[in-house]
């Protein structure tokens, strides 16, 4: 000090250049103040961040948006929040339209729903069933003495048509497909069997039984099967069914009829259906007498050469 006066103590700001307190360097290195202004320029304004010489420990700093930084000094740029962070206008309206969309279709199905409610209960002509069907009554019990040893199952298709000369089909004149299905049973009479049907032994080791030929039964429709795959009618059969009260025509009892006996002649035309009706019956007898003792059993039939 050339004057010789006292002066206050300096005070080390560590955040000024030059000073010894400096943590980036020595004070007044090249270095360290382009650093400090390569992070002012990246982060600050970078007119600002080249600022001049140092300023005094105690100059006052200024927070406020106008305030000039003092020379040598890294000004605070200030950031501005904006408070608005909500969705913006069409957001809020494509939401507020999914809303509605989805508010209406469920208006609609709840009142489809209502309406249709509604209309089944005031329909003036609404169709109602009403079953005043009695009660079955038993007539008769019958014993049953045969025994059904085999059935057959079959399928025909009838196709019947009627045509009126000099006319065309869709004028007049008829045609029904019917698709029939069901089965003919064969079975063994044994309700004629006597004492000189049954023949045994002193030992009661051997057996032999005569029985009757195996029979067919009625043909039964299986009405779950049997459907009509096509049937045509002329105009004057349409005419006609309209004032006709009898069912005129072709009608289900007829095509009932047919199915059953065509399906008879194709069980009475198979002759292994009552093959396999006496094969089954020897064996069913055959086995029931070999469990009450007897070694041999001889089963014949009527039919039998």
């Amino acid at each position: 000090m050339p004057d010789g006066s006292s002066m206050p103590p300096a005070r080390l700001d560590p955040h000024r250049p030059g000073e010894p307190g400096d943590l980036s360097g020595s004070g007044g290195s090249a270095g360290a103040s382009t650093r400090r202004n390569d992070l002012a320029t990246e982060f600050l304004d970078d007119d600002l961040a080249a600022g001049g010489a140092p300023s005094g420990p105690d100059t006052a700093r200024d927070t406020g948006p106008d305030t000039v930084p003092a020379a040598g000094e890294v000004p605070i740029r200030h950031a501005t929040l904006d408070d608005d962070s909500g969705p913006g206008l069409l957001a809020r309206l494509g939401g507020a339209a999914v809303a509605v969309a989805i508010g209406l279709a469920g208006a609609v199905l709840i009142l489809t729903w209502l309406l249709g409610r509604s209309v089944t209960a005031l329909n003036p002509f609404d169709e109602q069933t009403v079953d005043r069907s009695g009660r079955a009554v038993l007539l008769q019990l019958n014993d049953l003495k045969t025994y059904q040893a085999a059935s057959g199952y079959y399928e025909i298709v009838i196709d019947q048509e009627t045509d009126v000369e000099n006319l065309p089909a869709f004028l007049a004149g008829e045609r029904v497909i019917f698709v029939a299905a069901g089965s003919v049973d064969a079975s063994v009479d044994f309700a004629g069997l006597g004492s000189g049907n049954v023949t045994v032994n002193a030992d009661r080791t051997e057996a032999s039984i005569a029985l009757p030929a195996p029979v067919l039964g009625a043909a039964r429709l299986d009405l779950e099967r049997s459907y009509v795959a096509d049937h045509r009618r002329g105009l004057r059969e349409r005419l006609a069914d309209a004032v006709d009260t009898q069912g005129g025509g072709t009608n289900t009892e007829q095509l009932y009829r047919i199915a059953q006996a065509r399906l008879a002649e194709a069980g009475a035309r198979t002759d292994e259906l009552k093959a396999r009706a006496r094969t089954n019956t020897r064996a069913m007898l055959t086995s029931l007498l070999t469990s009450l003792g007897f070694r041999e059993v001889t089963v014949t039939f009527a039919d039998e050469k």
